[in-house]
């Protein structure tokens, strides 16, 4: 039963600090601790309270279990292949635990070297596509009208090549919506700004990805005339950030949006960057009014001449008055006030003495370009690049060390008043990281505790513990057999399957302890894995094959799940082979050193006062 507890405990242990991960990323991951914990005191009860009844009701008993098919197999297969493999690796137990360290620095460098790679969330396939564009600010709303048709064309002759891929043929685009005046990119929305939604035919029934039908619908559209920005995205809502996003911070505009087309114009030649906007574009045309010298001998003031141009176009409060809780402003403005230059030029000025003249003869007109918009940051304007990645070839961490390390020393030694800085999924991905590893190292601290009591040892749970990065080699080889990347929710499966680890290594250490006090260490070890050979293999490979319709489980629903399931399901697999073949080495080198006698004393001593209190 003492067995039974610590190995609730310990993997409580690791699941509690779990429950308080920080980022957007942990506010989605701390719900699987949680549940993964109910379900756990709900085992315990089961097992405490329910199991014992279900077996006395089984039927048959020791006898009538070894006379099966299974049982024989597997007690052929434990004496005849596990037991003398052990055997010799305990007996060359240091050549056998440098073997492993081996393979786990190997699979590491699986991880450095970019085979496997390392993301903040999984990518979810997405039933709704949408393109945001933006004119060049100034246009009629006109040309934003011809740029969408051209887009909605585009989707349309699309949706008629897809559509006899799909399941029995149902259109693959089932709706289109336009939105004029909104673009959730840029912050100067209007006459030349619009949205396309685009919703698909479900995922598992399409026959064709979002991905793919992206890439489709950006060559079928074109270039568009006088296009500012134009972004092809889903509308998926995964945490994490976008894949790209770089800010640039100067007090200089001029170097500010030099240094932004350089970056710009580096990752739209990119081949792994899907799409690549700013929102720090120059090309607004403006007029800048100059009070002359013939306004100045009028009377006429720079800040007079301002306001009454204010009124004119934005309308003035002229009352306001309160009814209950609520105020009341009138506001009167004049409809086309100036549609032409030419009425502009002609706008009448009232002077001091109430005559006006018209606003050519007392201020210069001059037609200049600027910016679209300006954002400004502790006194700095900021440039914000914003984009998407082709995630089978490049990783938001990837593309943020590409930037850092080649282009911000090119940008620095350009332009020198420029500050360039890495937001979107790469710095999002670093606070839950920090807090998943935080987590795990509070974690792992409680297990040593319970260890620690239960085997009355401050060394032994150390060797314990060192059985936990070896279930790593599982993970790794798991996402890799799958072409999958390791993702925060793959952190959390491993840090559930540590728990699973240690309980094998408690319950293994038991039995150790029974045949102890009766051989030679060595032997013990081997005793104990050809007594927990068979429920090891059971559990461990029942959790597997139970797991698998989750592996590959391709529903946009449970995207998140299953980087969870993956690593805890390659992971017992794993456990398999390092419980019944690495353990007992590792076992073995710490009573090498330790003094078995004295730990079992400490036993014996427990287990007396238990009995005489």
């Amino acid at each position: 039963m003492s067995g039974v507890v610590s190995s609730f405990l310990t993997t409580a242990g690791v699941f509690g600090p779990l429950m308080f991960l920080s980022g957007e990323i942990g506010a989605v991951l701390q719900v699987v601790p949680i549940v993964l914990l109910i379900t756990l005191t709900a085992s315990l009860i089961e097992a405490f309270l329910i199991l014992p009844n279900h077996l006395s009701h089984s039927g048959g008993g020791p006898r009538q279990q070894k006379k099966r098919l299974v049982s024989r197999m597997l007690e052929y297969f434990n004496e005849r292949g596990v037991v003398p493999l052990t055997t010799v690796l305990t007996r060359w137990r240091y050549l056998t635990l440098g073997c492993v360290f081996g393979v786990l620095i190997l699979t590491v460098g699986l991880i450095t070297s970019g085979m496997v790679r390392v993301v903040g969330f999984p990518e979810a396939e997405a039933d709704t596509i949408v393109a945001r564009v933006a004119l060049t600010p100034g246009l009629q709303v006109t040309h934003t009208q011809a740029a969408v048709s051209k887009l909605v064309a585009a989707i349309e002759r699309l949706d008629t090549e897809f559509t006899p891929d799909t399941e029995a043929g149902a259109p693959l685009v089932e709706r289109i919506l336009v939105e004029y005046g909104q673009n959730a990119d840029v912050s100067n929305n209007g006459p030349h700004t619009a949205t396309v939604t685009v919703d698909l035919l479900a995922s598992d029934v399409r026959g064709v990805s979002s991905a793919a039908l992206l890439a489709a619908w950006r060559e079928e559209a074109g270039a568009i005339p006088d296009v500012s920005q134009l972004n092809f995205t889903t509308s998926s809502a995964s945490p994490g950030g976008s894949d790209i996003e770089v800010s640039l911070f100067s007090q200089d505009l001029d170097q500010l949006h030099a240094a932004s087309t350089v970056v710009l114009a580096r990752l739209a030649a990119r081949d792994d960057v899907r799409t690549i906007y700013s929102d720090f574009t120059f090309g607004q045309t403006e007029l800048e009014l100059r009070l002359n010298t013939f306004g100045r001998s009028l009377g006429l003031t720079s800040d007079a001449l301002a306001g009454q141009l204010r009124t004119s176009f934005s309308g003035t409060e002229t009352d306001r008055f309160s009814e209950g809780e609520t105020v009341y402003e009138i506001n009167v403005e004049q409809t086309d006030v100036a549609s032409t230059l030419g009425d502009l030029d002609a706008f009448p000025i009232t002077l001091s003495d109430g005559s006006q003249v018209p606003l050519l003869r007392v201020a210069d007109i001059v037609e200049s370009a600027s910016f679209a918009q300006i954002t400004r940051e502790n006194n700095r304007a900021r440039a914000r690049l914003v984009g998407e990645l082709d995630r089978s070839v490049q990783t938001a961490n990837g593309i943020s060390a590409v930037i850092l390390n080649e282009y911000a020393p090119e940008i620095t030694a350009l332009y020198p008043n420029v500050i360039l800085s890495i937001g979107g999924a790469a710095d999002e991905q670093a606070e839950p990281q920090a807090s998943i590893l935080s987590a795990f190292a509070t974690g792992l601290v409680l297990v040593y505790i319970v260890l620690a009591f239960q085997f009355r040892s401050y060394v032994l749970p150390l060797f314990i513990l060192v059985s936990i990065p070896f279930a790593l080699i599982g993970v790794v080889l798991g996402h890799l057999a799958l072409g999958m990347d390791i993702s925060m929710p793959s952190l959390i499966g491993f840090a559930s399957l540590s728990g699973v680890v240690v309980n094998n290594a408690i319950l293994f250490v038991t039995f150790f302890e029974k045949h102890a006090a009766e051989t030679h260490y060595t032997e013990a070890a081997v005793e104990a894995v050809r007594a927990r050979f068979r429920p090891v293999v059971l559990s461990s490979f029942t959790t597997f094959i139970g797991l698998l319709p989750v592996v590959f489980e391709t529903s946009p629903s449970i995207a998140t799940i299953v980087p969870v399931v993956v690593s805890v399901a390659f992971g017992v697999l794993s456990s398999v082979f390092l419980v019944v073949l690495v353990f007992p080495a590792v076992l073995a080198i710490y009573f090498d050193f330790a003094n078995l006698d004295k730990w079992l004393g400490q036993s014996d001593r427990v287990l007396l006062e238990e009995a005489t209190s």
